[in-house]
């Protein structure tokens, strides 16, 4: 068994400077014990994130989608088509840099649709990202987070 962590406990550290660097991030979370460190996507809206993957043993890396205004099984086919391109995006990225894993959030479901219709949205969605995805298949794991509602 292998346990990572978020960015939780260093996000002060990474705030102030004392971590600069995805690589500094990692080799702290392997120094508390921790086997690797599960990186929100949400990093790439901060100006250095292109840097942020530098130096980093990538086998220690797991990728989380960015699920803020994410919802792929939304009623709006519209919200959906953003959903496609992140996703599609993210795992393009996690092929690109090695990262193995990248689990996502499947979305809440609104007032206007049901949980089905809503689930149906999901799938449909998700066969859209695999369609675009063809360089990544096999390379990166997809997996959704088992979340309430």
């Amino acid at each position: 068994m292998r346990i990572f962590t978020n960015l939780s406990p260093f996000i002060e550290e990474i705030r102030v400077g004392r971590l600069a660097s995805g690589a500094e991030v990692l080799r702290k979370a392997l120094e508390i014990g921790f086997d690797g460190i599960e990186v929100n996507l949400s990093v790439l809206e901060e100006p250095p994130a292109s840097r942020f993957f530098d130096g980093v043993d990538t086998s220690r890396v797991t990728f989380h989608s960015n699920y803020v205004e994410f919802v792929p099984g939304a009623g709006s086919h519209y919200i959906r088509d953003a959903a496609v391109a992140q996703l599609s995006d993210e795992i393009e990225l996690a092929a690109t840099l090695g990262v193995r894993v990248l689990t996502f959030h499947p979305g809440r479901y609104g007032k206007r649709i049901s949980r089905r219709r809503s689930f149906e949205n999901l799938i449909e969605t998700l066969s859209r990202v695999m369609e675009t995805v063809n360089r990544a298949r096999g390379k990166v794991l997809v997996c959704v987070e088992n979340m309430d509602g």
